[in-house]
């Protein structure tokens, strides 16, 4: 019971945003640890019941189990992949000013790699919702009423994919390009 106490509102949490998925793991493994335990116990061979390992297995497959946590440790990359991020834009972003307006998901990585530009929205769906969450979805796909929330927000800069509506829309108007790169293009207000 108090089980899922616990693992139902982390599981909700990991699931709202992904960088919060391994609260839920990290508290979950225990309990799901000892439930294979108890289906372990309870599994039938071709003769008679299972029986628990015997102590040298179990050395082994914790030996096992701990070297392959280590080999993970150790071969993780130093850096995240910022390949799907508009790392080109760095420079610009740095000199920008005023609310940019970015795509989703690159909300996290503007968080991490430029902190001193504050974030329109991020991975973290919740906060958003629905306001913040529905003004981004109005202005990225040019819903009727973007240019009211273009203003209401006060928007200075966009940071989007260049084939989204709205970055197709602020060019005609005539929106200065500070930085473009495959996959992204950086626009300030005129």
């Amino acid at each position: 019971m108090w089980t899922s106490l616990l693992l139902i509102p982390l599981l909700w949490l990991g699931l709202s945003a992904q960088r919060h998925l391994h609260w839920f793991a990290f508290a979950a493994t225990p309990f799901l640890a000892a439930q294979a335990a108890v289906l372990w116990a309870r599994l039938p061979y071709r003769r008679g019941r299972a029986y628990p390992l015997p102590p040298a297995a179990r050395a082994a497959l914790a030996l096992a189990l701990t070297a392959g946590a280590l080999a993970t440790t150790v071969s993780a990359p130093p850096e995240p992949d910022e390949r799907p991020y508009p790392v080109g834009a760095a420079d610009a972003l740095r000199t920008g000013s005023g609310t940019l307006l970015h795509e989703y998901d690159w909300g996290g990585w503007l968080i991490f790699r430029h902190p001193e530009r504050p974030v329109f929205i991020d991975g973290r769906l919740f906060p958003f919702m629905p306001a913040v969450f529905d003004d981004y979805v109005e202005l990225t796909s040019l819903r009727p009423r973007w240019r009211e929330v273009l203003e209401r927000r006060g928007i200075r800069e966009v940071l989007l994919r260049p084939e989204r509506p709205l970055s197709v829309a602020l060019r005609e108007l005539g929106w200065r390009v500070r930085a473009e790169g495959p996959g992204f293009v950086l626009l300030a207000r005129p």
